[in-house]
């Protein structure tokens, strides 16, 4: 990338100043100048057309009352003398005419080559005569057309008075001066005035283009002053970056750049002290580090097996639950059945053992004693039944235990191998779970399987989370009435238009009609420790999240809302097809 240095920038930025300045300057006094311009023009057009008009009147007036006595005398050659050398002695006259009061021209007489009036009329009828006829004192108009036949005089302005002679109107008196010549006088002082304004303009550039070169010159220097130590400072600062921390920094200026210089040169001594011990504070920084690394390494195994630790014993505890519930009915039955009334009827009998016969065939409570041993040995086989299948669901309940612990243990000694997953039948494994958690889950479930193949995952670990959905279900669904208290376990498999296997994944939801979640939870319930129970502890659905992730497989929830109910779904990779149950 181009560099540029301060120093033209300084000088660019104050030349751009300075034009725009000038320019600035130029475009005011071009504004000044053109309305200079216009004013004097326009005070030069109203001096020349009042000059113009006040001669008009007053030829007009004075030929008038000289004319008045030479008409009251009938002296015809005396006022065609009159208005022929008027005509002809002043320039900017170019007609004169005197009519009497029916428009009979007297005296016609104009400059030589002009046709504007027929001299040879007898009656003059057109529309500036008629206007002449009508006036009653002196009075003028401008003719612009209709009169005129030559480029020369094509703006005439007529000058006409009423002759009066004995308080009576004995004719009209009219005067025909050139207004072109008023223009051609214009003319020449706009001339004028141009040729001033440009000299004036070119002395202006020439002056301000002057300005600018000055005034660049100068902004080098004063950029050159400006920069100089900020160039000493940065031949200093290249100096240390190569390493040389012995030049002292010392430069003395009134500005900002003396602030600068002064924590370079701290950083300098700084640098140079750092420098020269530096080789023993790389040493104890080493060994800091180190300790600070092996802390760090022990405080986060810690952490690891403490998180481990408590889902394992989350996952017990739940399994723990069942366990309790299991051997609360079997304590049940064993304190309730009949067996423990088999004492007092052996009493009886033993006290007829002489007389057994007589006391069974005649005595009604020996009649009774031998229907009561016939109905115990139905109870009992009843109540063997009993408490064989649930301690049968206790051994496997202490059988997941086992494996649970198990497991952690092997988490702790670093002998557990993750990701390992054998192919299960994914339908049987929640039946399982269903045996074994039924006592211990108040509410109904409902199972709708469709036909899903083996898939690939941990017995352990899918246990675990599938008991684990089914008792959060019954958590949530605990203040419904009991025929609201409904999980649905469902199984499906997706992407079943696929033609391979590989995009083919077998999924379980679990639907409850229980509190529901809201959007914000969603998107945090399978973090650590986050728990929306008033007793719960996170750890839960963190860690059947982390054993579906394990599986290759995901978890994941919807809900409609509050009040709404809410479906978990597990998504399974489908085990391949030589896969064994």
């Amino acid at each position: 990338m181009h560099k540029t240095s301060i120093q033209t920038k300084l000088t660019s930025l104050n030349v751009r100043l300075m034009v725009v300045v000038v320019v600035a300057l130029l475009v005011a006094s071009s504004a000044i100048a053109y309305f200079s311009f216009s004013f004097s023009m326009g005070l030069i057009r109203s001096h020349i057309q009042e000059e113009l008009y006040t001669k008009g009147k007053t030829l007009v007036n004075n030929n008038n009352i000289a004319l008045q006595e030479m008409v009251k005398n009938n002296a015809f050659s005396a006022i065609r003398e009159l208005v022929t050398s008027t005509v002809n002695s002043d320039s900017d006259v170019i007609y004169g005419i005197y009519m009497d009061t029916n428009k009979i021209p007297w005296v016609i007489h104009q400059k030589p080559g002009l046709t504007l009036f027929d001299e040879s009329s007898t009656t003059l009828t057109d529309s500036i005569s008629q206007w002449a006829h009508d006036i009653t004192d002196t009075d003028y108009k401008t003719i612009t057309n209709g009169l005129s036949t030559s480029a020369h005089h094509n703006r005439i302005i007529e000058f006409a008075d009423a002759v009066i002679v004995d308080s009576e109107r004995v004719g009209t008196l009219r005067y025909g001066l050139d207004a072109n010549r008023s223009q051609k006088v214009m003319e020449a002082n706009r001339k004028q005035l141009l040729k001033y304004y440009y000299i004036s303009a070119v002395v202006l550039t020439v002056f301000s283009l002057g300005i600018l070169q000055i005034g660049h010159h100068a902004s080098r220097r004063q950029a050159h002053k400006l920069i100089e130590p900020l160039e000493n400072l940065t031949k200093a600062a290249k100096t240390i970056s190569k390493g040389d921390y012995t030049q002292h920094i010392d430069i003395e200026t009134n500005d900002e750049i003396a602030i600068l210089s002064t924590n370079m040169e701290m950083m300098r001594q700084t640098v140079q002290d750092y420098t020269d011990n530096l080789e023993q504070k790389v040493n104890e920084r080493t060994k800091q580090l180190k300790r600070l690394q092996e802390e760090a390494l022990d405080n986060a195994h810690k952490a690891g097996m403490a998180e481990i630790a408590t889902g394992t014993l989350h996952n017990v505890g739940n399994i723990l639950n069942s366990v309790a519930t299991s051997a609360n009915l079997i304590k049940n039955n064993l304190d309730n059945n009949s067996v423990h009334l088999l004492k007092k009827a052996n009493e009886l009998l033993e006290e007829h053992i002489d007389d057994l016969e007589e006391f069974i065939q005649s005595d009604p409570k020996g009649k009774k004693l031998m229907q009561y041993y016939l109905d115990l040995g139905i109870s009992i086989f009843d109540d063997m039944d009993f408490v064989s299948n649930h301690i049968k669901r206790l051994v496997e309940k202490v059988d997941l235990i086992n494996a649970t612990i198990a497991d952690q243990q092997a988490h702790a000694s670093g002998t557990r191998i993750s990701g390992v997953s054998n192919e299960r039948n994914l339908i049987n494994l929640i039946n399982d779970c269903i045996t074994i958690e039924m006592a211990n889950l108040n509410m109904n479930i409902q199972t709708r399987y469709s036909d899903i193949p083996l898939v690939q995952m941990e017995k352990l670990k899918t246990m675990q989370i599938i008991i684990n959905l089914m008792e959060n279900a019954c958590e949530a669904m605990k203040d419904n009435a009991a025929a609201d208290r409904l999980l649905i376990i469902e199984t499906s498999v997706v992407d079943s238009n696929s033609t391979t296997e590989e995009n083919k994944k077998v999924i379980v939801s679990f639907s409850d009609q229980g509190v529901g979640i809201d959007a914000v939870e969603l998107t945090h319930i399978f973090s650590y420790g986050y728990t929306t129970k008033q007793n719960g502890h996170g750890f839960g659905l963190h860690s059947c999240a982390n054993y579906m992730a394990e599986m290759n497989g995901r978890i994941w929830a919807e809900s409609a809302g509050p009040g709404q109910g809410a479906t978990f779904f597990l998504e399974f990779t489908i085990a391949p097809i030589t896969g064994q149950q």
